[in-house]
């Protein structure tokens, strides 16, 4: 997450529990302290709470729950600064590939997008270079990081199949890992071109006649 993102974590415990949370800094800087949290739909158990971070680093979003249960549990978020370099790929392009996203769709690839461009980054340190000198493409580079997203978006958690109603389905672990990673159509993309390579010719040896040999 950048700073300035809002994120909702969902608590899930009891029906008609009374829950509260306490949102804070790493440091110990305590932003919201045992704010009542409604629970959505009601006697659903699911208590989501809306959180925003405003300062780099990791923060911890700690739920209470009191009345029919006691219970406690802490969820953690990172938020990072905003710098460095841009991702290769942005939202809108995901949207227009693969549709409409709900607000926590949208934050996922948003994250999704700038880690896979720094992986890709970090696989090929020279390819931004290569984008500002004309022998590698943007929008290539935009494909191969959206092709890398969509396969996490497809199956987030990794599934083998899944079953609803009477309806079964099986994920190629290959294309829908649940795991951002780059395949070797992705490398086909990116990868340098190879250097041309100057094919070895064939010398033919034909028998004949030895230097000093006079045909008689």
């Amino acid at each position: 997450m950048e700073i300035g993102d809002t994120i909702t974590i969902t608590f899930t415990t009891a029906p008609g529990a009374a829950v509260t949370a306490t949102w804070s800094r790493e440091d110990g800087t305590v932003v919201l302290d045992q704010q009542p949290v409604a629970e959505s739909p009601a006697r659903s158990g699911q208590f989501p709470a809306t959180l925003t971070g405003d300062a780099p680093g990791l923060w911890q979003a700690l739920f209470r729950a009191t009345g029919p249960t006691t219970a406690v549990e802490a969820y953690f978020v990172r938020f990072r600064a905003v710098g460095g370099p841009l991702p290769f790929a942005t939202v809108d392009e995901y949207t227009e590939l693969y549709g409409s996203l709900s607000a926590a769709r949208e934050s996922l690839v948003r994250a999704l997008l700038r880690r896979a461009s720094q992986l890709i980054r970090d696989t090929y340190p020279s390819l931004d270079p290569r984008i500002a000198a004309g022998t590698a493409s943007a929008d290539t580079v935009g494909l191969a990081v959206l092709n890398m997203c969509a396969r996490v978006m497809r199956n987030p958690n990794g599934l083998r199949s899944e079953t609803t109603g009477p309806f079964s389905r099986a994920y190629d672990p290959d294309l829908a890992s649940g795991l951002l990673t780059l395949t070797a159509a992705e490398d086909t993309l990116l990868a340098p071109p190879a250097k041309s390579r100057r094919r070895a010719g064939t010398i033919w040896a034909r028998p004949g006649l030895g230097a000093g040999h006079v045909r008689r």
